[in-house]
C-alpha cells in the first residue's frame, strides 16, 4: 500500500471513529481530505524540525531543486527515523482528534 493510501485510510477510520452514525457522504471526503492535509502538514513539520539548521539547508536545496526522489535518501543518512516520527505524529494526531 502506497504511504498516501495508508494515511488517507487512517485518517478516514478517524472519521469514522469519532462519527459512529456516519457523515453526508461529501462531507466525509471534504472533512478526511481537510484532515489528511493537517496530518501531511504535521508529519512535514515534525521532519524540518527534527533536523538541525545546516540539515534543513541542505533539505530545502533538495526541495528548491526538485530533488523529491532524493528526500528520503538524505534523511536516512542524516539519522531521522522516519517511521518512528511518522509513527509518533500519526498517534498524537489521534489522540488530539479523538479528545475534540
Amino acid at each position: 500500500m502506497h504511504e498516501s493510501d495508508s494515511a488517507k485510510l487512517f485518517v478516514t477510520r478517524l472519521v469514522e471513529q469519532k462519527f459512529p452514525d456516519g457523515l453526508d457522504e461529501e462531507v466525509k471526503q471534504q472533512l478526511v481530505s481537510d484532515l489528511l492535509a493537517r496530518l501531511e502538514d504535521k508529519i512535514n513539520y515534525a521532519t524540518v524540525t527534527s533536523l538541525n539548521p545546516a540539515q534543513q539547508a541542505k533539505l530545502e536545496h533538495l526541495v528548491d531543486t526538485n530533488q523529491i526522489d532524493k528526500i528520503q535518501d538524505f534523511l536516512y543518512k542524516e539519522g531521522v527515523n522516519v517511521q518512528a516520527l511518522v509513527a509518533r505524529v500519526m498517534a498524537e494526531f489521534q489522540a488530539s482528534y479523538l479528545e475534540a
